[in-house]
């Protein structure tokens, strides 16, 4: 047995209060199961996770090591060298340098084993881990640079708003939206799905028509003459078929795309188009889009034209694709512009001011909304013509919302829980008509 590595495990008894046959024990126990024979560099790391484990000091304490010992002290020849270990004592030091039980181990002979410098640099005294305090966050209200301007772009070139109270500054907002959205008085996420189906259906009829209106497509029977023609060969589009007729001549298809996956990312081998219901019963084809010569940007969902070839009725190798047809740009004359901006029933030449603000309305640690209040209090003092915010309004990341404590604090302390919805309607909506209120009442609009 290596004299280092028996000397190491000898302090490692001494630690883990062992006597010498116990010792002996476990290195005939810890041979027999891991049969190894010799206690060295590589057999020394599992001979002392075993003492650790049948010693009954286990857990009390942990045990510091060397990874080498200095140099022996010596005599004036070979004879003088320490060959087998004799009863130790302990030195009187009390292990006040931070060393291990080894550096403190003295032969009778007074040969004592020590380490070398280098080594002795490597020890890691054991510190008790510092309790951390919690962090406590900074009120909204005691908020640094409240109201400050962080940015201003062209600063030069924008006149300064003067503000009129005698002049009411209108401003009409209008939005457009598509009229096969599910209208119905349904909760979110909770509408019938025939009505989510019939509406998707729509879609694709509506954005089909328009597509049709803008590139002149036409249904194949109506077209057969001008498709028969040989010398017809230029730019016009291919007659118009339901998806997932199976034919050799090229056809024009119009549908969704969709994903055959359900999950993940849309690639070249799992597009699919979906057709409508009224025109092709609904049906599916896979979408090769290997022979297409220009670039494309497909997404799911996307109302889309095809003009391929669909040969075996179930796979159609598209050659162009149209990505949709885009509306006309909204026009405003020179005259509406006038009266616009100059009328005194609108701005009266005075610039259009705009606040555009989002979500969260509300601190990571409650919710109170007092961001939403500051927002609201500073909408009634700029006054401005439009209001635009975006959500979210309830994070879903909070903390609150997370554990499904969604609570409301009422008069005299009181908490109640409530829903998504219920928190909405209390915490946004009552101030928003408050701020309509408060509005009316100045006489502004």
């Amino acid at each position: 047995m290596n004299l280092y590595y028996y000397l190491i495990g000898l302090a490692l008894a001494t630690n883990q209060r062992m006597s010498a046959a116990e010792l002996a024990d476990a290195w005939d126990a810890h041979s027999l199961n891991a049969k190894v024979t010799e206690l060295n560099e590589l057999t020394f790391a599992a001979y002392r996770n075993a003492l650790v484990k049948v010693s009954p000091a286990e857990g009390q304490g942990a045990v510091q090591t060397r990874p080498a010992l200095g140099k022996r002290q010596t005599g004036t020849g070979p004879s003088a060298m320490l060959v087998s270990p004799s009863p130790t004592k302990r030195s009187n030091n009390n292990n006040k340098d931070g060393l291990s039980a080894v550096d403190a181990l003295v032969t009778d002979d007074s040969a004592r084993v020590s380490l070398s410098p280098s080594s002795k640099k490597n020890v890691i005294p054991r510190t008790p881990t510092p309790k951390t305090a919690p962090i406590k966050l900074p009120l909204f209200s005691e908020r640094p640079n409240v109201g400050s301007v962080v940015a201003t772009y062209n600063p030069h070139k924008l006149p300064a708003l003067e503000k009129d109270g005698t002049t009411t500054r209108l401003c009409e907002v209008e939005y457009d939206q598509f009229d096969t959205n599910v209208m119905g008085p349904y909760r979110y996420m909770f509408s019938p799905l025939e009505d989510r189906v019939k509406a998707l259906d729509d879609r694709i009829l509506e954005m089909g028509q328009e597509m049709q209106d803008q590139f002149g497509l036409k249904p194949k029977e109506t077209n057969n003459d001008t498709n028969n023609n040989d010398d017809n060969h230029g730019d016009e589009v291919a007659p118009m078929q339901a998806v997932g007729v199976p034919g050799q001549d090229g056809v024009c298809c119009i549908g969704r795309i969709c994903n055959e996956a359900h999950e993940g990312k849309l690639n070249d081998s799992s597009i699919l188009l979906e057709g409508s219901h009224d025109f092709s019963g609904g049906r599916r084809v896979h979408l090769d889009v290997s022979k297409l010569t220009t670039g494309f940007s497909l997404f799911p969902g996307q109302i889309v034209a095809v003009e391929g070839i669909n040969a075996y009725g179930g796979k159609m190798t598209a050659q162009r694709i149209c990505e949709g047809s885009s509306h006309e740009p909204l026009k405003t004359s020179a005259k509406e512009l006038l009266k616009l901006h100059h009328d005194t029933d609108h701005q009266n030449g005075q610039g259009l001011k705009i606040m555009s603000m989002s979500g969260p309305y509300t601190t990571s640690d409650n919710l109170d909304y007092e961001p939403l209040t500051a927002a609201l209090e500073e909408i009634l003092m700029q006054k401005p013509d439009v209001v635009i915010m975006t959500g979210p309004f309830v994070d879903v990341t909070h903390k609150s919302i997370q554990q499904g404590k969604v609570e409301l604090k009422l008069e005299g302390d009181e908490v109640m829980t409530v829903t998504h919805e219920a928190l909405f309607l209390y915490m946004v909506s009552d101030r928003l008509r408050d701020l309509y209120e408060i509005s009316d009442e100045n006489g502004e609009e």
